[in-house]
């Protein structure tokens, strides 16, 4: 039977997926447009390192997810604070 802590968890889980495919396509996007005047001024290896960074962030929902001394719901703390912090860095590449 699917719990509601079972339930938040596959939800944060699937998210992690999700943000972690975006971040690979912010990789290869910015490989691919290396050599536009736009993405050369915007420092190449930095959007590099932040779109590895944030998915570096985002993968900690995982083990945090993991942990069965019930405290499934700090997974959503996690979950949110990734969403807000790193949403934006996204957008901006």
């Amino acid at each position: 039977m699917l719990t509601p802590q079972k339930a938040l968890v596959y939800t944060a889980w699937g998210c992690t997926v999700l943000g972690e495919l975006f971040g690979l396509f912010c990789l290869a996007w910015t490989f691919s447009k290396r050599n536009s005047k736009v993405l050369k001024a915007s420092q190449p290896t930095f959007l590099y390192l932040v779109a590895v960074g944030c998915m570096w962030s985002m993968s900690a929902i995982v083990p945090a997810s993991l942990d069965h001394r019930g405290r499934q719901l700090e997974v959503y703390g996690y979950l949110h604070s990734f969403i807000y912090r790193s949403l934006s860095v996204y957008l901006s590449i």
